[in-house]
């Protein structure tokens, strides 16, 4: 029978609690925000937010009564999928975008930097990291984030 060794179970103990140290780390850093807006200006109208691990999607409205709110937690799963994709995520050179009107604007933000900020777009037409993410976060809501004509 072997003897039992204190010292490699403290050192297993000690590797286990570090490594999940740090991905709880890498999640309580995690801020991402998606937000559409009419491109002719004006305020938000839907906003996607992560913060830790809490998802809330809005969609705004003038008038209080239709306003919508959505709020869930993230799975671990979901979570390390976010900032996997995240990383995939390269920032535009340029974030200043043109005023366009009768079109939509979307802008993501991540950990405070501006990643994307396009005027005259769809949800069908994001490039692929960004539509992964944009997918990944509206995959459960009841708000439907409808980017209708201005006509």
């Amino acid at each position: 029978m072997r003897k039992f060794n204190p010292v490699i179970f403290l050192f297993s103990l000690f590797l286990f609690t570090s490594c999940i140290s740090q991905d709880s780390k890498q999640y309580n850093k995690m801020n991402i925000r998606f937000n559409f807006y009419p491109s002719s200006g004006g305020n938000v109208i839907y906003t996607i937010n992560v913060v830790k691990d809490i998802l809330v999607i809005k969609r705004n409205s003038l008038i209080e009564s239709e306003k919508l709110y959505f709020e869930r937690i993230l799975t671990d799963e979901e979570l390390k999928e976010l900032i996997q994709i995240c990383h995939k995520i390269k920032p535009s050179e340029n974030v200043t975008t043109e005023i366009v009107f009768d079109s939509w604007r979307i802008e993501l933000v991540i950990d405070g930097k501006r990643y994307y900020n396009k005027s005259c777009v769809k949800i069908k037409n994001l490039p692929n990291d960004i539509s992964k993410l944009f997918h990944l976060l509206i995959k459960e809501s009841t708000i439907d984030i409808d980017l209708y004509g201005f006509s």
